[in-house]
C-alpha cells in the first residue's frame, strides 16, 4: 500500500508591524502581518520533530495521525494554514532546523528566490531574552524568533544563581 502523505510541508513565517494612521480628528495604530520567508521541509523531518509532550500535544498528535492516515492529499507539498502553523509551533521547528542544518528551502520575497535553509546566515543575540534571526545571502530577514527567555535570581546562599527557562516561541 503506497502512502498518500505529501513529501513536503510548507509554511510562512510572519512578523507584525505596527502602523500609525493619522486621520483627523482620530489617530490609531494598525497591526500589519508581513511575510518574512516561506519555508519548505520534508514532511518526515517535520513530523519526526513534533514533540509528544509539547504545549499543543493534542493538536500535534491529531495532526500527525491525520497526516499519516489521510486518504487523499492533493499535490506533493502541503501548505499549512496560519492557524495550524501557530498551533504546531513552526517557529520552534525553524529554529531547530537552523541549528541542526536540516535540509529545507526558504523563499525570500525580497529577492524572489529560493535558498537552502542550511546556507542562511544566522545570528543569536541577547542575554535574558535570546533572539534568533536568519538572513538570505542579500541580508534580507527571513526568520526572527525568541528562542529562550531566562531569569536570574540570587539564591539564599551566597553566590548561588539559578537559571530558569521560562518560554520558547
Amino acid at each position: 500500500m503506497s502512502s498518500n502523505k505529501p513529501e513536503y510541508i510548507r509554511f510562512k513565517h510572519y512578523t507584525q508591524k505596527e502602523l500609525k494612521i493619522d486621520m483627523e480628528p482620530v489617530s490609531y495604530v494598525k497591526t500589519q502581518k508581513i511575510t518574512l520567508g516561506t519555508f519548505t521541509f520534508k514532511t518526515q523531518d517535520f513530523t519526526n520533530w513534533l514533540s509528544p509532550g509539547g504545549f499543543h500535544r493534542e493538536y500535534q498528535n491529531a495532526f500527525k495521525e491525520w497526516l499519516t492516515n489521510a486518504l487523499e492529499i492533493k499535490g506533493a507539498t502541503l501548505d499549512l494554514p496560519d492557524e495550524a502553523s501557530t498551533r504546531l509551533n513552526v517557529n520552534s521547528f525553524i529554529s531547530f532546523a537552523l541549528k541542526n542544518r536540516i535540509d529545507g528551502i526558504v523563499y525570500c520575497p525580497e529577492c524572489d528566490k529560493e535558498y537552502k535553509v542550511s546556507k542562511l546566515r544566522t545570528t543569536i543575540e541577547g542575554l535574558t531574552t535570546v533572539d534568533e534571526s536568519a538572513f538570505c545571502i542579500h541580508n534580507h530577514l527571513l526568520f526572527q524568533g525568541t528562542v529562550m527567555h531566562t531569569s536570574f535570581k540570587e539564591g539564599k546562599e551566597k553566590g548561588i544563581k539559578r537559571t530558569t527557562r521560562l518560554a520558547c516561541s
